[in-house]
C-alpha cells in the first residue's frame, strides 16, 4: 500500500505545481496584464515573487515528495520486479508446459487422425470396391435377367402358340382318327374283297406265266385275260398280255394293251419295250424310237438297252448295238446279253472274243439268280452257240433240234433264226440250209 499512497502524492504535487505554474503564465502574459500592475502599483507587484516563491515551494515539496515516494515505493517496486520475474518465470514455464502438451496432444492428435485416415481410406477404398462389384454385378445380373426376362416372355408366347397349335392339332387328329376309322373299316372290308380278287388274280397270273415260259402262248393269253379281268388297272398284266398277243402274231390286240398300260403309267419302260416290239418288222424307225424311249423311262432297266441293241443290229448299225448291249452290262450282268455281244464279235469276225463271250453266256445262265425268269426256248438258244463256236457240230445240231418244241409260234421261229442265221453266217454259212430244216416245225400226217 505504501508505493500506492508515494504514487498519489506525487501526482497530487505535480498536479498542483502544474496548476501554479498555468495560473502564473496566464496573469502574467494575458493581454492588458501589465497595464493592470502599473495601475495598481507597488503592492500587486510585490505579489508575483511571492507566488512564484509559494511555486517553488510546491515544486520542491512535489520534489520531496517524489523522493520520498521514490524511498517508500523502491522496496515495494523490487518487490513488484521480483514478482514480475518470478510470473514471467512461471508463465515462460506455464507456456512451455502448454506448448509441449500442445505439441504431445497435436502429435496424438495426428497420429490418432492419421490412423482414422487410414482407417477411413481402407474403409472406403473397400466400401467403394465393394460397391462397384456389387453394382457391376447388379448389372450383369440386370443384363442377363433382363435378357432372361425376354427369353420367358418369349418362351410363355411361344408355349401359348404351342399351346394353342397342340389343341388345333388334337382337334385335328380327333377327326383324322374319326376318319380313319372310317376308313379302315371300309378298307378292312375293301381288304377282304380285293384280297379274295387279289388271290384270284395272282393264282391265274401264276399260271399264265407258266405257260408263256413254256412259250404256250395261247394258254398264257387265256389265263391273263382272266387276272386282267380282275385287277383291270394291273400295268404288270396288262404288259404280259400284250407281250403274249405279239408272241401269236396279233399286233393289234399287243399294241391296245401297251397303250393301255401307258394310259396308266406313262413312262413304264416294258410297256413302251411292248410297243417297240410291235413295230420291229414293220416300221425299225418307229421301234428304235420307243426302245429308245424306255431306256430314258428306266435308266436302270437292262433288258430295255439289250432290245434297243437288238434293233440296231437289226437296222444294220453294228456299233450303235455294240454300245447298247455294253451299257445294259453296266447295269445288270445277264447271259442274253453276253449272247448278243458274242453274235455281234463273231459277225466282226473277232472269233476268238466271241467265243469266250458265249461261253460266259453259258455260265451264266447256270449260274443266274432264280429272278432272271428265263425262257426256255432263249436257254436252248444260247448253249447251242457255245456248243457251236466250241467246235462240237453234234452237238450243235443236237441243242438245235431242242429248241423246235418251243417254236410253237411264226414270231418265236422268226426271232430265232434271225439269231441262228446271224451267227451262222458269220462263223459256218454252209450250215443255213441245215440248221433251216432242222428248225422247220414237221407237220403231223393226216389220219388213215
Amino acid at each position: 500500500m505504501h508505493w500506492f499512497f508515494g504514487v498519489a502524492w506525487n501526482v497530487l504535487a505535480l498536479a498542483a505545481v502544474a496548476c501554479l505554474l498555468v495560473a502564473g503564465v496566464w496573469r502574467t502574459f494575458r493581454p492588458g496584464h501589465r497595464e493592470r500592475l502599473r495601475r495598481r502599483g507597488p503592492t500587486t507587484r510585490q505579489a508575483i515573487p511571492v507566488c512564484t516563491v509559494a511555486v517553488l515551494i510546491l515544486l520542491v515539496l512535489a520534489v520531496c515528495g517524489s523522493g520520498v515516494s521514490a524511498a517508500i515505493l523502491q522496496p515495494s517496486l523490487a518487490q513488484v520486479d521480483s514478482a514480475n520475474k518470478r510470473i514471467q518465470a512461471d508463465l515462460s514455464t506455464i507456456s512451455n508446459r502448454v506448448d509441449s502438451l500442445k505439441e504431445a496432444r497435436v502429435q496424438q492428435l495426428i497420429q490418432h487422425s492419421a490412423s482414422l485416415i487410414t482407417v477411413a481410406d481402407t474403409v472406403i477404398y473397400w466400401s467403394s470396391t465393394l460397391f462397384a462389384l456389387v453394382a457391376f454385378a447388379g448389372a450383369v445380373f440386370g443384363f442377363v435377367g433382363f435378357r432372361e426376362y425376354r427369353a420367358i416372355r418369349r418362351a410363355h408366347h411361344e408355349a401359348a402358340q404351342l399351346r394353342l397349335a397342340y389343341d388345333a392339332l388334337v382337334a385335328r387328329i380327333k377327326t383324322m382318327q374319326d376318319s380313319t376309322e372310317t376308313t379302315l373299316r371300309e378298307l378292312a372290308s375293301t381288304f377282304e374283297r380285293e384280297s379274295r380278287t387279289f388271290m384270284e388274280a395272282a393264282y391265274n397270273f401264276g399260271l399264265a406265266t407258266e405257260a408263256y415260259n413254256k412259250s404256250d402262248f395261247k394258254t398264257a393269253i387265256r389265263f391273263f385275260a382272266v387276272a386282267l379281268s380282275l385287277q383291270p388297272s394291273n400295268v404288270r398284266i396288262l404288259c404280259r398280255l400284250g407281250r403274249s398277243f405279239t408272241n401269236v402274231g396279233d399286233t393289234d390286240s399287243a399294241i391296245t394293251h401297251f397303250t393301255r398300260a401307258l394310259a396308266i403309267d406313262g413312262t413304264n419302260p416294258i410297256a413302251l419295250r411292248g410297243l417297240s416290239g410291235c413295230y420291229r418288222y414293220t416300221d425299225q424307225a418307229k421301234a428304235i424310237e420307243y426302245a429308245v424311249a424306255a431306256t430314258k423311262a428306266e435308266l436302270r432297266d437292262y433288258e430295255a438297252f439289250n432290245y434297243l441293241g437288238l434293233l440296231y443290229r437289226d437296222a444294220g448299225q453294228l456299233t450303235l448295238a455294240v454300245a447298247a448291249h455294253r451299257d445294259a452290262l453296266s447295269i445288270r450282268v445277264a447271259p442274253e446279253t453276253y449272247f448278243f455281244l458274242g453274235l455281234l464279235s463273231a459277225n466282226s469276225g473277232e472269233h476268238v472274243r466271241a467265243k469266250r463271250e458265249l461261253e460266259l453266256a453259258r455260265l451264266n445262265l447256270d449260274e443266274a439268280a432264280p429272278d432272271l425268269a428265263l425262257r426256255h426256248v432263249w436257254r436252248s438258244l444260247i448253249r447251242w452257240s457255245s456248243l457251236l463256236l466250241s467246235g462240237a457240230p453234234e452237238d450243235a445240231r443236237r441243242a438245235a433240234a431242242n429248241l423246235l418244241p418251243f417254236l410253237t409260234t411264226q414270231r418265236t421261229s422268226d426271232a430265232v433264226w434271225s439269231h441262228v442265221s446271224f451267227l451262222l453266217q458269220a462263223v459256218q454259212p454252209g450250215e443255213l440250209d441245215a440248221y433251216r430244216a432242222i428248225l422247220t416245225p414237221q407237220k403231223a400226217s393226216p389220219p388213215c
